[in-house]
């Protein structure tokens, strides 16, 4: 319980293998250990206070504040990538094949980007 008079927001919640992983705590991703329910693992990384977090397998997928996704290797709990989008992330939806990102700042985007070689590869306006 925090005692600083700062209100916490549980931004994301998503399984992942056999670790639950809460985001943006404090601009912290926290991931959860489900047979001990311990702190597992802690990341900072500039993700901001956005809803943008999906995951793939083993890969966790989230929005930061640099207008970028950032690739988060969940067993290492490393970031791999930083996929520069040009703008805020506001969510993201993922597969194995394809991952949406969706966008507010600048006007009603949805960004495509490729898991496999992690770059843009269309943008639609939506007006």
């Amino acid at each position: 319980m925090r005692t600083d008079g700062e209100v916490n927001r549980l931004i994301g919640l998503l399984q992942l293998a056999r670790e639950t992983a809460i985001t943006r705590q404090r601009d912290v991703e926290v991931r959860i250990d489900a047979d001990t329910n311990e702190i597992a693992a802690t990341l900072s990384g500039g993700f901001g206070d956005f809803d943008a977090i999906a995951a793939t397998g083993l890969v966790v997928w989230v929005g930061t504040s640099d207008r970028s996704v950032a690739l988060i290797d969940g067993p290492a709990n490393e970031i791999t990538d930083d996929i520069d989008i040009g703008t805020t992330p506001v969510a993201i939806a993922a597969t194995e094949d394809q991952v949406w990102v969706t966008d507010t700042s600048f006007g009603d985007t949805v960004i495509r980007l490729d898991p496999a070689d992690n770059v843009v590869v269309a943008r639609v306006e939506i007006a």
